[in-house]
This record gives C-alpha cells, sequence and structure tokens, in this order.
C-alpha cells in the first residue's frame, strides 16, 4: 500500500498530485467613481432644493400681485381690486396706498382719518361677512390717467342697492396707479 504523505518508497511509483491551478486574474482595486456616486447624488440634491428655493423665491410674491402694494404699482383694474379689499378688510393703511391724499380728503370731507376710514369700512358688514360686492366691467388708459368701470351691489343695508361707478386714477411720479375721483356711471 501506497502512504500517501511522505517520500515515495523504492519501487513504487511516485504520487501523482492534479497540476496547480492556474494563477487568479488579478484584482483591479474598486473605481473611485463607485465610491464617488453618493457625492454627486449629494450635488445633484442640493443643486435641485437651490432651485427650487430659488424658483418660490421669484414665483410666491408674484402670487401676491393682489395685495395692494402689489396693486398699486399695476394696473387701473388692480388698484380699483385694492380699493375695494382695503374697505372689505377696513385696512387703512391699504385705503391710503391706493388713493391720493386729496381723494381721501374729499371722500372724508376734510376730515380723513383712519379710525374713521375702519368705522366707516366696517358699515359694509353683515353678521361679520363683507356684504359688497363689485365686477369691474371696463378699464381704459390714456397716459397718466384711467378709467375703471365697476358695476357694485351693496347689501350692507337690508336692502339690496346696485350702482355702476366710474374710478379715476391718476399716475404717482413712481408710476404707480392712485384712485383720485369716484363717481357715479350718470355724472359727468
Amino acid at each position: 500500500m501506497v502512504e500517501p504523505y511522505g517520500p515515495p518508497q523504492p519501487g513504487q511509483p511516485a504520487p501523482q498530485f492534479p497540476p496547480p491551478a492556474p494563477p487568479l486574474p488579478p484584482t483591479e482595486p474598486v473605481s473611485r467613481s463607485r465610491r464617488a456616486w453618493p457625492w454627486v447624488l449629494a450635488v445633484v440634491l442640493v443643486v435641485v432644493i437651490g432651485t427650487a428655493i430659488a424658483g418660490a423665491a421669484v414665483i410666491i410674491p408674484s402670487l401676491s400681485v393682489g395685495t395692494t402694494e402689489a396693486a398699486a404699482a399695476g394696473s387701473p383694474q388692480a388698484v380699483v381690486e385694492g380699493f375695494n379689499r382695503a374697505f372689505e378688510k377696513a385696512d387703512c393703511t391699504a385705503f391710503t396706498k391706493v388713493t391720493t391724499a386729496a381723494f381721501r380728503k374729499d371722500y372724508y370731507n376734510g376730515d380723513f382719518s383712519c379710525s374713521a376710514f375702519v368705522s366707516d369700512a366696517k358699515e359694509y358688514r353683515v353678521d361679520g361677512k363683507y356684504a359688497y360686492t363689485f365686477t369691474v366691467t371696463a378699464s381704459k388708459s390714456d397716459g397718466g390717467t384711467a378709467t375703471v368701470t365697476v358695476d357694485e351691489v351693496d347689501s350692507s343695508g337690508g336692502s339690496t342697492e346696485k350702482y355702476t361707478n366710474i374710478y379715476r386714477l391718476t399716475k404717482t411720479g413712481s408710476g404707480a396707479w392712485v384712485v383720485s375721483d369716484v363717481g357715479d356711471a350718470g355724472e359727468s
């Protein structure tokens, strides 16, 4: 019997071993690009979030065109809408931004005050709800002046009254439109 291990015995054939395995191909180090993908993803996310924030910073102020500040710089129609909103919200600051000082003086017979305006504005409420509606039917501007025709419905006094008024506007030195007069459409 042949011993599996040890030197060959005299007269015995040398043990046969399987040929050695071929050498393994050299291993390549892990590519840096595989480890860089989290960084690339982080940079992409930062860019996307930054773009979203910048976009929001541009879009959100443009959505507030309904505010009286934006209205004062906008179209004559937007200023008239701001005028109505000032009454709806009883907001004296908004009212002064969309009207001329001369208009306020005439409107309050020379005695304009914010407390008088707020008191006046609150009279257009019934059970806490603003009872005055309006619809712009026409708007025309010519250089530094403009007119906006409005159909108005006042339900604050117990009965419903309908009016058609013409708002006359002028441009300020800064280019903002402001209400300078309001009159019945039948008046000249």
